[in-house]
């Protein structure tokens, strides 16, 4: 007798998120970085050139993010890069629009284009590394977006949070418009790494420095919270070693899993504030890491994943 294959369950729709199936970095807020959708089925062939599109998107051009169906029943795929942030069409993929991104630093087109010939040749790592920095190698401020649910594309910079949405709300074929931006207060240290949406429609953030944070989407209530062993275990750190080093996942019950170095905690959101207390549902569980210590070299602390009975 023949068992079933296993039917692939999607975690928990985030209402707050674009109706999509990638509407942030990871692909939902359970960072499953997985979908349940089909993928291509036939036999392995190359693709000819017609079949394939391309375009120059700047330097560092790193995720796509779907949104969910606007009026006329299409969607767009928004990304950005350390240069443009751009809106695709999704069937298509004509670029509908491109918006410079903030700060001048980066723009020498030339040391990009060096960048990839040196990339593919046989160059050393050292080499190729160099010439990765000298290109604009993006630091982690700007690498976590979220779609959510009015389609407007959230991103977290240095030391600000800017919301950009369509140029004309609801038109999907109009330009790039900013819609808001908030400030990190100077309280607040290391830079943003991760980016979630609880499903109460907050914003939560993380920083290197262990800072987790909770803001409204308008921008107007902020409560925030400091892992434990933060500071004691980051001056320890190897230098250019970040705390907190990857995204984080949250789940329908206001849940927030962040990876440190060492730990995997559990932040605790009730609707109206952040806790790390275990009488909170809070806590804190050592990961199989090496030392924290000047002997330490590269943690093995990276991204969390939540599913419905369990964390890791």
């Amino acid at each position: 007798m023949k068992t079933k294959a296993p039917v692939p369950v999607a975690p928990p729709r985030n209402p707050f998120l674009a109706d999509s199936s990638y509407p942030i970095v990871h692909a939902n807020s359970a960072q499953t970085d997985s979908t349940t959708d089909a993928g291509p089925k036939g036999p392995t062939r190359q693709l000819g050139i017609d079949e394939m599109r391309y375009h120059d998107l700047g330097m560092w051009d790193l995720l796509y993010l779907v949104s969910g169906p606007y009026a006329d029943g299409k969607r767009a795929v928004w990304t950005n890069g350390s240069q443009y942030l751009t809106k695709f069409d999704y069937d298509t993929f004509d670029i509908i629009a491109k918006l410079r991104m903030p700060g001048s630093d980066h723009n020498d087109g030339l040391a990009h284009e060096n960048f990839i010939r040196i990339f593919d040749s046989d160059a050393s790592f050292e080499v190729k590394l160099d010439a990765a920095k000298k290109s604009g190698l993006p630091p982690v401020d700007g690498v976590y977006t979220l779609l959510d649910r009015d389609n407007q594309y959230v991103v977290a910079g240095k030391g600000f949070v800017r919301v950009y949405g369509d140029a004309t709300p609801g038109e999907r074929l109009s330009g790039i418009a900013v819609r808001a931006q908030w400030d990190l207060p100077r309280d607040f240290t290391g830079a943003f790494i991760g980016m979630n949406m609880t499903f109460d429609g907050r914003l939560i953030l993380a920083t290197t420095h262990g800072y987790v944070l909770s803001i409204s989407r308008d921008f107007r209530d902020l409560q925030a919270v400091r892992l434990p062993f933060a500071e004691e275990e980051i001056p320890k750190l190897p230098k250019g070693c970040d705390w907190v080093r990857n995204g984080f996942c949250v789940d329908e019950n206001g849940g927030i899993y962040v990876p440190t170095n060492a730990h995997l905690h559990k932040v605790a959101w009730d609707g109206k504030r952040l806790s790390t207390d275990e009488r909170d549902g809070a806590w804190n569980d050592r990961t199989r890491t090496r030392s924290v210590g000047a002997r330490a070299r590269r943690p093995r602390s990276w991204g969390s994943v939540v599913s419905r009975t369990s964390s890791w």
